[in-house]
């Protein structure tokens, strides 16, 4: 299975857990990585281009190509981000490209930024990823069915979140909102935490070596904030990686969904039986303890086979 990975990773980094994000998908041996688009909805600092060859490197993966997005908002749903100037357009030709080389249902995308990108090319060849599109693994939005605070990558282009929510191309959903305060939590938010020292104090020197060398340092004891590791853990399951580590979580699953946006963006969204044929699921939550500990398991997994190699 192939994966093309979208991510608004910037440094120095504005939130390091887009590095973490991408080492724990680079760490995912069966998985063969086609690209990586640096969404640059906020241009806060130098897109990471280099930081995805440090990772291919450190993680034993030859040369990925990258590209970096789009630098303006989609005027519309419709929007093909054409009149945008053309040293802008590399992520959107790469997408296409990628698909374009790609078997019928053999791409999974992993989105951990805006859907701007996405949402431009998908505007311009509609049948391209209707064929080739295995899964959108989308973490962003809401899962209240209430705009509140937006969630950050809903709010960098609503109109490429609207558009990619609305195509009927097959979404896991991994909503990022209500989180850190910002509403009443349920049980289908991705988010989870833990002490920045606590993983990292103890990771293999490699590893350490690479997010110091990210002004990331190793001995911090902030609070890390996640959302999207278990939109990785669940790339691993639909590509038949069999690693016991993947397959211990118990914690949660993906339930089929129908889901609706609101003009303004807001998802509103209704569980289906399983079983049910559906374009669409949603991340469900069994145990949040349990939910937070498996992927602080999974995520220490991973960082140990890059320490292994």
């Amino acid at each position: 299975m192939r994966v093309l990975h979208i991510t608004d990773l910037f440094n120095p980094p504005g939130d390091p857990d887009d590095h973490f994000d991408l080492l724990t998908l680079l760490s995912i041996p069966d998985l063969e990585v086609a690209g990586g688009v640096i969404d640059h909805t906020v241009a806060r600092g130098v897109p990471g281009t280099a930081t995805i060859a440090k990772a291919a490197a450190l993680c034993g993966r030859g040369p990925i190509p990258c590209a970096v997005g789009l630098t303006r908002p989609l005027d519309s749903e419709s929007d093909t981000g054409i009149g945008q100037p053309k040293e802008a357009q590399a992520a959107v030709e790469l997408i296409l490209a990628c698909l374009e080389r790609c078997p019928d249902r053999g791409m999974i995308f992993t989105i951990v930024g805006s859907m701007r990108d996405l949402a431009a090319a998908y505007n311009r060849e509609p049948a391209l990823f209707h064929a080739k599109v295995a899964r959108l693994m989308v973490n962003a939005g809401d899962s209240c069915g209430e705009v509140g605070p937006q969630d950050w990558n809903t709010a960098l282009d609503l109109a490429g979140w609207r558009r990619i929510m609305a195509s009927g191309l097959p979404v896991d959903w991994f909503p990022c909102n209500p989180s850190k305060g910002r509403g009443r939590l349920n049980h289908h938010v991705s988010y989870w935490s833990f002490p920045q020292k606590e993983i990292l104090g103890d990771c293999p020197a490699r590893v350490k070596e690479f997010f110091d060398s990210e002004q990331i340092s190793t001995a911090d004891p902030v609070t890390r904030h996640m959302w999207s590791t278990v939109s990785f853990l669940e790339t691993a399951k639909l590509a038949g990686c069999a690693t016991p580590e993947i397959h211990a979580v118990k914690s949660y699953e993906m339930t089929p969904a129908s889901i609706e946006l609101g003009g303004d963006g807001t998802a509103h969204w209704s569980l289906r039986a399983k079983g049910s044929p559906a374009n669409a699921r949603i991340l469900t939550i069994a145990d949040t303890a349990a939910y937070g500990a498996d992927m602080n398991r999974f995520l220490r997994a991973c960082f140990a086979k890059i320490g292994a190699r």
